[in-house]
């Protein structure tokens, strides 16, 4: 929480500061574009205070230039907004429902190999469920974008190899045919392919970014409203007596561009910042936990029933061969017929001590 609210007001000073900054130094600025146009942007020396020449661009940079650039920047503005932040919406709906569906999951394969005699089977399914799980996590905080770049790009199946794969692998194997219930392994499967789609339409999602060209033209547009409206106010007269509204004006124009760069900034990891939608992974967590729990229990009753199993053919060999020695010795008083019959002889022979 606390961690949040710092990030708010980072963002919030990095929206707002730039504004404050311009209008402080908006006397420089002024002096610098004027000194820079008076040097570089006539022709000849200027004797009415550069009046002539703003009349004439005046129409020019607020009929024609400055529509067309707020028209560009304006129509790319609120599409990266808008793609942005559904991004983050239809995020979070995946995240939800893959959450969902692994629980439901859960409960299928806790219905095929509930038993004691699938324990290990169970053991198996749920560590990969909980592999799973753990994928997911890491797949719903801060870098993810990165994280899934690498895995895409390690030439190993990319993203569609996951623990998935191999729990339909066990379904559609010996494991799913021994299963206990058969119903639980037709809802799995299905289970599993929807967790598979959902994970498709996520990574595409998390991997479709604005790359560099498109920050840098939103970047440039920003830029040339600054500069249109530093040539339109490039008069001596208006700078000494509207100081305060040219400011104030500047101040705007700057602060519309910072607290739109910080949006933009904020929407761009669906997983950090103040719209960030990191807390849906809390409850990834709480399942894994679960599914740790889960796996601790179904290997434990597999060693249970490995052991008894142990101990059952242990004792079936050493009373099988306690029967043979005694029918052995049973033969060396009882004559040779008694000799010859070995381990046959599983009682001593009436009379016999």
């Amino acid at each position: 929480r606390y961690a949040r609210l710092a990030r708010d007001r980072l963002f919030l000073l990095l929206a707002v500061l730039p504004s404050v900054l311009a209008f402080l130094a908006w006397g420089d600025v002024s002096r610098s574009a004027a000194s820079f146009l008076d040097a570089y942007g006539y022709v000849g020396r200027s004797v009415d205070g550069n009046q002539f020449a703003t009349n004439l661009l005046r129409p020019t940079i607020v009929g024609v230039v400055v529509p067309v650039i707020s028209i560009a920047l304006a129509t790319l503005v609120s599409t990266t907004v808008n793609v942005l932040r559904n991004r983050q919406v239809e995020l979070r709906a995946l995240i939800g429902k893959e959450a969902c569906e692994l629980r439901l999951l859960r409960r299928a394969v806790l219905g095929m190999f509930g038993t004691r005699q699938h324990a290990s089977r169970r053991a198996r399914a749920l560590s990969l469920m909980r592999g799973y799980a753990s994928r997911l996590e890491c797949e719903s905080g801060p870098g993810a974008a990165e994280l899934l770049e690498e895995v895409q790009s390690n030439g190993r199946g990319g993203i569609a190899v996951n623990e998935l794969d191999r729990l339909s692998a066990m379904l559609h194997g010996v494991d799913g045919a021994a299963a206990s219930r058969q119903g639980s392994v037709g809802a799995a499967d299905d289970l599993v392919l929807s967790l598979n789609g959902h994970r498709s339409e996520r990574v595409a999602l998390l991997l479709s970014v604005f790359p560099s060209l498109h920050w840098g033209i939103l970047a440039a547009l920003s830029v040339s409203v600054c500069a249109a409206f530093l040539m339109v106010s490039n008069q001596q007269v208006l700078q000494y007596l509207n100081s305060v509204q040219l400011r104030a004006l500047f101040a705007i124009l700057v602060g519309v561009g910072s607290g739109t760069a910080t949006l933009c900034l904020d929407l761009a990891d669906p997983f950090s910042g103040t719209f960030s939608i990191g807390q849906v992974a809390a409850q990834i967590g709480d399942l894994r936990v679960c599914l740790e729990g889960d796996v601790a229990e179904a290997a434990s009753e597999a060693g249970e029933v490995e052991s008894t199993v142990v101990q059952i053919l242990l004792d079936g060999l050493g009373g099988g061969a306690g029967e043979i020695e005694y029918g052995g010795g049973g033969g060396g008083t009882g004559g040779g017929a008694a000799g010859a019959g070995g381990g046959k002889m599983l009682a001593p022979p009436r009379g016999q001590p």
